[in-house]
């Protein structure tokens, strides 16, 4: 695997631990680098524009064609030297070395799932990779945007979650760059023009799973930073880092929705086969996305310690606090919902390749997909409405 393909082949490389520990480090490599304040004030003006006119998608093709060449412009920023081929192969050691306590079967799972998606691991990261990473998969991303059917909310959900996440790497003391404004390269478009339809669905569906990841490891270092505020009782710095995370987590709901913007013929006759044959301890499932796997741990350590700082009920929270953590739940409860409409849209009644694994004849069939995610659904209504109790 040649790091210098990941543009082309959609290999993204991401890290095991949380952005909490390197998130200083990032902030120092792109001290120098102007092209993340770039690509950061850039995605802000799209999304005002987007949140205060109706619109039609022309009329931003062209700023999100400047955002594109501005995210390559900050990838192209970080030379990255070739890391060992044995580090690359190895995945499983790499998760092990972070997380000894995990059983085999689950790493196994998160390195299988990893693998479909064409996700590489690293720990440490190299210097530099991050933020290469975040410029190529976002720039890839924003490509598709200027041809996809998104609404204009998830073009919007999807360019502020990127903005937070560029501002969250760039260094407070970056400069825009003297080429800002300038005109850029157009991407991709002739590679696009090339693409039939099954290998648009393969790329959508590949980098909007790594557009995904990368909300969610920011939703996880937000949902963090929380927890220590808790922590010290600073209930007002909670505030700014939950609100943060509604922001990610919402990029995440917008990431669904353009991974599985292709129809549905196509998922059912390539893109689902193509998981089926996976060689995963138990079936090819969500449940195997580390990074979202760690989202959901860190956002239920947040809970708990905000229940057992605060009580049980939000009415009782300090006013700030409850409006903001209200937000993410909506939010989060929202995102199961569309979570729901996606499968509704691309397996109808059909079950999850999980629920369908080594299904022998003397087994009643597996459950619809939709309803099992409705379950779910109802769970988080259930925890919403214990927090909005009265008593």
């Amino acid at each position: 695997m040649n790091l210098g393909s990941a543009e082309n082949d959609l290999t993204a490389y991401l890290p095991v631990r949380s952005l909490v520990p390197i998130v200083e480090a990032v902030r120092a490599e792109t001290a120098s680098s102007a092209e993340t304040y770039d690509c950061a004030r850039l995605g802000t003006e799209i999304e005002k524009v987007l949140k205060n006119r109706p619109l039609a998608l022309p009329d931003i093709q062209q700023s999100l064609s400047d955002l594109a060449g501005s995210l390559r412009r900050l990838a192209a920023k970080f030379a990255i030297a070739e890391s060992s081929p044995t580090k690359i192969a190895d995945q499983a050691s790499v998760y092990g070395g972070v997380l000894p306590a995990v059983e085999t079967e689950v790493i196994k799972g998160h390195v299988v799932y990893d693998s479909y998606f064409r996700v590489c691991r690293f720990d440490p990261m190299p210097r530099g990779m991050f933020s290469r990473q975040i410029g190529l998969t976002l720039a890839a991303a924003v490509d598709e945007l200027r041809r996809c059917g998104l609404s204009i909310v998830h073009i919007g959900d999807m360019l502020a979650a990127s903005t937070l996440a560029l501002g969250t790497i760039a260094a407070n003391n970056a400069a825009p760059s003297s080429s800002m404004g300038a005109a850029v390269r157009s991407s991709d478009d002739a590679l696009s023009s090339t693409r039939n339809p099954s290998e648009t669905a393969f790329y959508r569906w590949r980098n909007g799973h790594h557009v995904f990841a990368l909300f969610s490891i920011f939703c996880r270092y937000f949902l963090e930073c929380g927890l220590n505020a808790v922590t010290r009782q600073k209930f007002d710095e909670l505030c700014g880092h939950v609100n943060n995370a509604t922001v990610a987590l919402r990029g995440t709901t917008a990431a669904m929705w353009y991974a599985a913007d292709f129809p549905r013929p196509i998922y059912e006759k390539e893109v689902r086969p193509s998981m089926e044959t996976q060689h995963t301890p138990q079936g090819f499932s969500g449940t195997q996305n580390f990074d979202y796997e760690r989202l959901k741990e860190a956002r239920d350590l947040l809970h708990a310690s905000l229940v057992n700082t605060l009580g049980r009920r939000l009415k009782r929270w300090p006013k700030d606090a409850g409006e903001s953590y209200l937000e993410f739940k909506e939010v989060e409860l929202e995102d199961m919902e569309n979570h729901i409409l996606i499968a509704a849209k691309m397996v109808g009644r059909g079950a999850s390749i999980f629920a369908s694994k080594d299904r022998g004849g003397d087994l009643p069939p597996a459950p619809p997909a939709v309803d099992m995610l409705r379950d779910m659904a109802a769970v988080k209504v259930q925890q919403l409405q214990a927090l909005l109790a009265e008593e």
